[in-house]
Formats: C-alpha cells, structure tokens, sequence
C-alpha cells in the first residue's frame, strides 16, 4: 500500500454493502496515512495533552500538510495555521484528531463528517456527561451514517512509522521530553490501553524491533481492534501483528484474523488480561469449574495459533523472534557461548522452555576443532570463552552448526563493546544464517551497546538480555512452525455422519428438572455412535437384581434423582456389587437417597462395570462469547484436583482433537497405557460431542461425561457417567 492516501468521500447511500465496506477500508487507510491532518479543538495554550499534540505532530516532517481549528484562534508559536471553523479549512483533510471536551464531541464529530473528512481520531474520554456508554453510541452512529472511520473515544492516538507521523500525545515519542523516533519496521500494535500500546513502542525501539503502526483504539465506540488487526495483515510491509485486549465485544472474529496471518506466514502476538463477566458465574458440573474465566480465549489461541504473552518484554521478544526469524520446525538447539556459565545457563533454559540440547556428532566435532582450534570444545554448548578476545571462532562455530543436525542456533556474547562484536556480528550476517534457521543472541554482560543494538537492528538479528526470555522466544519460533500443518488439519470439516437433529429433552423440562441423568445422556452419545457401558435404569429390586443377571459378573449401580449431579460425593453409587449383593444394595442406595434429598430416586442404574486402562472426562460449556467450549483432560474423580485439561472451540474435527489431547500434561500415561489407538478412540468421543454441542447449544449449558475409560478391548473409549444441564 502507498505511504499516503487521499481522495474525496462518497456517502455510504450511494453504494451496495461492498462498496461501503471498500470505501470504509480506503477511508482508514487514508487517516492512518493521512495527506493533511487537523486539530479539532486545538488549545490557545496550556501544556495538556491537546497542546502536547500539536507540539508532538510537528516535531517531525511527515510530508503533509497540518491545520487547526479553534473558535477563539491559537496560540501565536504554534507552527501551523488555526481556521475558526472547518468549513473555513483550505481543504478535506484525511484525518481529525478531536481533542474538545467530550461534551462537544458529537457534534465536532458530525460537523466532521459533514464536511467529507477521511477519518476521526476522538481523545476525549466520557464522565459524565455524556456517560461513556452515550458517547459511544452517539460516535457509532455518525459512523454509521457517513460511513466515516473513527479510533476511541479515549485514544492516545497513534504512530506511523512509515512516514513518520506521531498523531499522539504520548510521551514516548514527544522529543521535548526525551522521547524517541521509534525504529522503522515491519511490526503493527494495537492496543485497547494507550497507556500500554505506546510502552510497548518504547520496548520495541530499546530492543531494535522496528514498529510500522502503534494504534491506542480507545473505546473502540465504531472501529475495534481485530478491523486494524485485519488491515495491518493485509499490509505486505508488516510481519507480526501484537495486540493487547482486555475483552471483544466478538471474541471470534479473531479466528478470522488467526486464519488470515497463518495464511500469509505472519505472526498474531496477544496479550489478553481481564476476565469474561459471562464467565463469572459458577456452574455445577466439573467442566463449569475446570474452564475458569479465561478458557474461552485461551482456546482460541491454542487452537489458532496465536501467540499469548504476558507482559511488555515477551511481546516484543516474540514479535523479534517472529520478524527475524524463518518458519522454522524442530526442537533442537546448538549453543555457542564466549562464556562457559552463560552456556550452561542457556541450554538449562532451552530445556525448560520443551527444547533439546542434542550431542553434537563426531563429524560435527571434528569441523568444530578444525574451525576454532584451540579457542573451544566440540561439545553442545560449544564453549569458546578460551578465545573471548579473538572474534573469529564466534562465526565459525556457528557456521558449523548451520550444517549440524540442530533447528536452530542459540549463542551467548557481551554486547558491551562495539569494537569487539562489529566483527563477530558482520561475520555473522555475512552466513545469512537469520535466513536458514533461526537464531538468537544472549547478551549475558548487561550494559548493551546503543551501537551494538543498532547493527543488530540492521542485520535483523534478534538478541536477549537473559536465557530464559531467549529460549523462550525460540521456542514459540519453531513451536509456531510445527504446529502449522497439525492447525490446518485440525480446520477441516469434522469427518462425521450428520447426527440426528438436536435432542430437545422435552420429557427432561416437562418434569421440571434442570439435569438430564446419565442413562439419558447415553441415550443421545449411543445413536450419534459413542460406546456406553452396558445398562439398565429401573425403580425397582427386582428389576435390579433381572439387570444384573443380565449383564453378569459384578455391576455399578447408580442412584439417579433431580437433585444430585455427582453420585459419588453424596454416597448414592455402589461399584463391584457382587450378583448375591445386588437386592440388599439397591434397598440401601434407595433409602440414603431419601435421606439425603428428602426425595425417592428417579431411578437407580445397574452398569456393568469397566476396568481401564486410563480414565479421561470430556465436557462442555456453553459460553456467552464463544459458543460451545469442548474440553478434554485426565479425569476420574480426582478431574479437578488435577485440572489437566484443554478447552477447543467448535467445529472441532478429529485432528484437533487428535492434537489437544496430545497437549495435556498427562499424554504420555495416556500413551504408554493405550497406544495411539487409545487416543483415537477418545478423539472421537470428543469430536462427537463437539458435533452434538454445536447442534445443540441452545438447549444446554453443559455437558460431562467422567469418566470416559479407555479399555483394553480395542482399545475402544467407553463413556462410564455422564450428566447435561439444560439451557
């Protein structure tokens, strides 16, 4: 996209929905690279931030043109000229910053709209009056109306590094307060706190990141954040996206953005803090209370691959590692190091971030004693501090190790001095190695050369100021690479017959009850093709005791009764019951039953019993933002006390849910106990239910079944409980 953009309004009503919507992305466009801008509101004097703006606009040449408005003038030294009204203005600018108090904003903003500006940019935040929520909607509606872009209410603006244009009033880039020109560069934040989105600037700058746009959304009243996200992907100038929420009003639409960065090899970095009030309330059923308030997004982002950060310096080591770095996939690290702790330190922190430090092989070995003589060992780390003085064996070793059996490069120096690394970086970029596998420099020494960084900056070479944060980033590097084929696979279409249309419980809710019993429940999983243990639900001894018999050996029996939802807290279960004991125990169960609900039992289940090899839980909850979230972890009745689990959003198809139970902590018991198979088994319980949930999820609010048995016999996943809530 061109640098600058321009061009006469068309009104909204004289085109289709497309239209509008080109028009819409031409218009912001425009503003983010606007021709001429104006104040709205500029101030006669002061120090606020509204005069702080002005200052800051022109303390650099952005090549275009800058104007004011201001009923009363402005103040003499300002810099550009200041018109009374708009209409007085010499010509439609392509951007407003509003700074007027945010009683006079709307109509400020609609006398903008009326005279055909590109795009609004509102600073001012709502009290009172108006309250926030009634200047939100009085901008919405402008918006709408004219089809006019507008960033905020309560926006600190933003930076286009492109053409040097610092639209803000932030401190981080006011020169007269010791603010910088932030570097050039393929990044994009947006950020829903000014505050944070123009930290994250400055720790981008410090760290040799080169940042395009920052953008402080505000109140996001008619232009979100995910809409930017969108428009900056679609910019072939910018690599890596970061954004930093603290809710969408359509947390969803991110999917969208996810899909589009995968597709075009860029990278998605968020930094997501709060929580959903949807998800505030507690449920009953152990998926409810194992999803926690934040199970939504972080489902998203596994299952999309984004990248989640959580604080300033992981989101710019990420993005540094994603602008630098090629697409990369592995898990083996060689490390070069001029100092025998930092490497130690290093390959300690590669392991802990799920990397390997391999042995180098003998052909390795020899290449390296043929390269660094004396100055260093030919094991993995390399240590060459015997050589600290003499740059050569730095490039060396790491050219031996871009023909090694390694994905990427790990190495460990003093940025310090600049006479000392210009060589060593030089000879560096000179390999071309940043373009073949990914690398990462430690600075173990502190007191980084400004220089240093600099020629880092240039050769797009990334660099760390500890190991942990360096295999960290290299880690999400080649994480992000091989998870890439395994997300494609997991989007496809469930590979499933259709199911029969969504149960609606009717005999469930004419009864009056709120859960559906586990026999039901099994009733639904049993025609969609999921194996149940073998039952019967009766109300009486001797049909208890003809079940038994019918299922032979020793059986489960299970009180089923409106009032309780987990049998075995409340002592209404009885397993191994032997045949002779079948009678005795369903008299006992029926009485406790009474005793504790003050109730008779709907029924009491006679199950065969199942001996397993592992025990999983499968779950749903039906979340307000995102729809049905479909969970998987280690269950029994310990599923909460451990919370080894993953929630995935729906459709969900066998891959992904192939992938998620890979991800759990306990996937390797899971494995040693029941094989690949056993994981297919359960992936396909899980596509199921994910299957029924999103057919269904007007009519319940969650779903468990604990647990789900994998057994010998196939090995095959046999839903043992099971439980729904209705909606």
């Amino acid at each position: 996209m061109d640098d600058h953009g321009a061009g006469a309004a068309v009104a909204p009503s004289a085109m289709g929905p497309a239209a509008a919507d080109g028009e819409r992305t031409r218009r912001l466009e425009a503003m983010l690279r606007p021709r001429s801008v104006v104040i709205v509101g500029v101030p006669r004097s002061g120090d606020g931030p509204s005069a702080r703006l002005g200052r800051v606009l022109t303390q650099r040449s952005f090549g275009g043109r800058v104007y004011g408005v201001n009923p009363n003038g402005g103040p003499p030294d300002i810099g550009f000229e200041v018109h009374r009204t708009i209409a007085e203005l010499p010509e439609v600018p392509d951007l407003a910053l509003v700074v007027v108090s945010s009683a006079h904003v709307e109509r400020a903003a609609r006398e903008c709209a009326e005279a055909g500006i590109g795009g609004l940019l509102v600073h001012a935040a709502a009290e009172t009056s108006p309250t926030p929520a009634e200047l939100d909607a009085a901008l919405a509606a402008i918006a709408d109306e004219y089809g006019i872009p507008i960033i905020g209410p309560n926006s600190v603006g933003f930076w286009n590094g492109a053409i040097g244009l610092a639209a803000t009033w932030s401190p981080v880039v006011d020169l007269a307060n010791r603010g910088v020109t932030p570097r050039r560069g393929p990044a994009a934040i947006v950020s829903q706190s000014g505050g944070l989105g123009f930290g994250f600037l400055a720790e981008a700058h410090t760290r040799g990141l080169g940042v395009r746009y920052a953008v402080s959304v505000g109140n996001e009243a008619a232009l979100d954040c995910v809409e930017l996200a969108q428009l900056f992907l679609d910019d072939a100038d910018v690599t890596s996206v970061l954004l930093f929420i603290e809710g969408l009003h359509h947390p969803r639409d991110l999917v969208a953005v996810a899909r589009k960065a995968d597709a075009l090899g860029k990278t998605l970095v968020v930094a997501k803090v709060g929580r959903s009030e949807a998800a505030g309330a507690a449920g009953v059923l152990h998926t409810a209370h194992l999803a926690g308030d934040d199970a939504g997004y972080q489902a998203l982002f596994e299952q999309y691959g984004i990248e989640r950060v959580h604080d300033a310096e992981e989101m710019v080591d990420i993005a540094l590692a994603a602008t630098c770095h090629p697409r990369s996939a592995g898990r083996r690290v060689g490390i070069v190091s001029m100092s025998g702790g930092a490497g130690a330190w290093l390959a300690d922190a590669c392991e802990a971030a799920g990397l390997e430090v391999p042995r180098l092989s003998a052909e390795v070995a020899d290449r390296l004693r043929t390269t660094t003589g004396t100055w260093g060992t030919t094991a993995n780390p390399i240590d060459i501090s015997g050589g600290a003085l003499a740059p050569l064996p730095v490039p060396g070793a790491i050219g031996v190790l871009l023909d090694a059996d390694v994905d990427a490069i790990a190495v460990a120096l003093p940025l310090a001095g600049a006479a000392m690394m210009t060589p060593i970086i030089e000879a560096i970029d000179r390999h071309g190695q940043q373009r073949r596998k990914p690398l990462a420099i430690v600075s173990y020494a502190g007191l980084e050369d400004p220089a240093v960084v600099d020629q880092l900056a240039a050769a797009g070479i990334p660099w760390y100021p500890t190991p942990t944060r360096a295999a960290r980033a290299l880690a999400a590097t080649l994480r992000r690479g091989a998870a890439r084929p395994a997300r494609v696979g997991a989007e496809a279409a469930p590979d499933l017959a259709p199911g029969p249309a969504a149960e609606t419980f009717g005999d469930v809710r004419r009864a009056g009850r709120r859960f559906v019993h586990e026999h039901e429940v099994k009733q639904v999983l049993a025609r969609r093709g999921v194996t149940c243990t073998r039952e019967v639900a009766t109300t009486t001894r001797d049909g208890a005791v003809a079940a038994a018999a019918q299922l032979g050996g020793a059986v489960a029996l299970k009180v089923q009764s409106t009032h309780v939802v987990h049998k075995s807290e409340a002592g209404l279960l009885a397993l191994d019951v032997r045949p002779g004991a079948v009678a005795a125990t369903f008299d006992e169960l029926w009485e406790r039953c009474r005793a504790v609900t003050g109730a008779r039992p709907d029924a009491i289940v006679v199950a065969e019993m199942v001996r397993p090899l592992f025990e999983a839980i499968v779950g749903v909850r039906v979340d307000a933002d995102f729809g049905p979230l479909v969970m998987v972890g280690e269950g029994g009745r310990d599923a909460e006390l451990l919370a080894d689990r993953v929630f995935r959003l729906t459709p969900l198809a066998h891959d992904g849910a192939v992938a998620a139970i890979r991800s759990l902590r306990c996937a390797p018991r899971l494995l040693a106990r029941a094989g690949d198979e056993g994981v297919g088994a359960l992936a396909h319980v899980v596509t199921v239910v994910a299957r029924w949930a999103d057919e269904a999820q007007h009519e319940i609010t969650g779903i468990d079944l604990n647990p789900v048995a994998l057994v010998a016999a196939g090995p095959i996943a046999v839903v043992v409980d099971a439980s729904a809530e209705l909606a």
